[in-house]
C-alpha cells in the first residue's frame, strides 16, 4: 500500500504539471486547473485514459455554470426550452460524440472539495471514472456570496469509436485509494457503488452537516409565491416535503392546503431531487429541476434558524420569498 501511495504520488506531481501546461492554454483559473490534475490523478491510478480539455466542452461548461451562478439555482436543464446537457453540447458543435455526460455541483470553492462531494454521489462518481470519457471542460462561477456560494459544471465526452478498453471498474477499495491519492485526504466509510441501477436516479446521499442526522425538512410555500410553480388554484398553500430514507437518500413530495384544510389534490413524488450541505456553513439547499407541472424550484435554509428563502425557477412564471420550515433529527 505504501509504494502504492508514493507512485501514485509520483503520478499526481506529474498530472499536475501536465494539467497546468493544459490549462494555461484553455484560460483555466487556479482552482479548476487544480480539479483538472486531481480528476486525472484519479482516472491514472485506475489505469483509465486521460482525459484531455476540449474548447467546445469548456465553453459549454462556462456558459453553464455562469448562467446557474446568476440564477443561484442548481439544474441540469436550461437556459431555454429546459434544454438538456446533450442539447447544450450539440448546439454549440459538440454533436459528434460516442458519449456525453454532465456532472454539476454547487457550495464549495475547492477543487479538493468539490471532487469529493461529487466522489460521494453514485451517478457523478461513475461520470469521472467512465472509461469511454475522453475529453472534458471544466468550469467555476460565483463570487462565493451567493446563498450556494460556487456552482461547478464540468462536461465529458469523446468522439472516438466505442472500444472495450478498459472495463468499467466495480472494485470500491481500489476506487478509495485512488481518491485518496489524487486528493490526499483520507476517506471513511465506505466508497459508492458505482454499477448499481438502482442508485441511478438525481437523489444523493449526503450527510448533513456533520453530525446533524436530519431525516425530515418540511416547507410551506404560501398561496402568493406558489401560484405558478406548483398550482394554479387560488387560496392554495404548498407544502413541500424531504424525507431521508434508510439508505440517506433523500426523496421529496408536494402536497397542498386549500383554504386552510387539506386539499383532495393527489401528492406529486419530485422525480429530480438533490439535498446538498456542507459542514462549512449552516445551509441545507433543495433544488429541483423544472418539470413540465411544477417547474422548479430551490431553497436555502438556515439550518441554525429555520430560516428559508425559496426561489421559483421561471419554467412558469415564478415567485419567490421567505417560507416556514422546520426539520426532524
Amino acid at each position: 500500500m505504501k509504494s502504492s501511495v508514493r507512485l501514485g504520488a509520483l503520478v499526481a506531481l506529474f498530472l499536475s504539471s501536465v494539467a497546468f501546461a493544459e490549462a494555461e492554454n484553455q484560460g483555466l483559473g487556479t482552482e479548476e486547473t487544480r480539479f483538472f490534475g486531481i480528476i486525472n490523478s484519479f482516472r491514472a491510478h485506475l489505469s483509465l485514459p486521460r482525459l484531455e480539455l476540449e474548447p467546445t466542452l469548456m465553453l459549454a461548461a462556462r456558459n453553464h455554470s455562469t448562467w446557474m451562478a446568476g440564477m443561484d439555482f442548481l439544474t441540469h436543464y436550461g437556459p431555454v426550452n429546459q434544454q438538456t446537457p446533450f442539447q447544450r453540447m450539440k448546439g454549440l458543435g459538440y454533436s459528434n460524440y460516442s458519449f456525453a455526460g454532465e456532472n454539476i455541483a454547487c457550495g464549495f470553492g475547492g477543487a479538493t472539495d468539490t471532487f469529493l462531494q461529487f466522489s460521494k454521489s453514485p451517478t457523478h462518481l461513475r461520470n469521472m471514472m467512465h472509461p469511454q470519457f475522453h475529453q472534458m471542460g471544466i468550469a467555476r462561477a460565483g463570487t462565493g456570496r451567493e446563498r450556494c456560494p460556487y456552482y461547478w459544471a464540468n462536461e465529458f465526452g469523446s468522439i472516438r469509436p466505442e472500444s472495450p478498453e478498459p472495463q468499467e471498474l466495480s472494485n470500491p477499495d481500489l476506487v478509495r485509494e485512488a481518491i485518496e491519492i489524487a486528493t490526499g485526504k483520507k476517506q471513511e466509510g465506505s466508497t459508492p457503488e458505482t454499477t448499481d441501477p438502482a442508485q441511478a436516479s438525481d437523489a444523493i446521499r449526503v450527510n448533513p452537516l456533520g453530525n446533524l442526522d436530519i431525516t425530515l425538512v418540511q416547507c410551506t410555500i404560501p398561496s402568493t409565491s406558489a401560484k405558478g410553480i406548483f398550482t394554479f388554484n387560488s387560496n392554495t398553500d404548498a407544502i413541500l416535503e424531504f424525507e431521508r430514507d434508510t439508505n440517506s437518500v433523500f426523496r421529496g413530495k408536494v402536497s397542498y392546503v386549500q383554504n386552510g384544510k387539506a386539499s383532495l389534490l393527489a401528492p406529486v413524488f419530485l422525480g429530480s431531487v438533490s439535498v446538498v450541505s456542507n459542514a462549512e456553513f449552516p445551509i441545507l439547499s433543495v433544488f429541483s429541476s423544472p418539470g413540465a407541472r411544477i417547474g422548479g424550484f430551490t431553497i436555502q435554509l438556515n439550518t441554525r434558524t429555520n430560516q428559508a428563502q425559496f426561489d421559483g425557477f421561471p419554467a412558469r412564471p415564478g415567485s419567490s420569498g421567505s417560507v416556514l420550515c422546520t426539520m426532524k433529527f
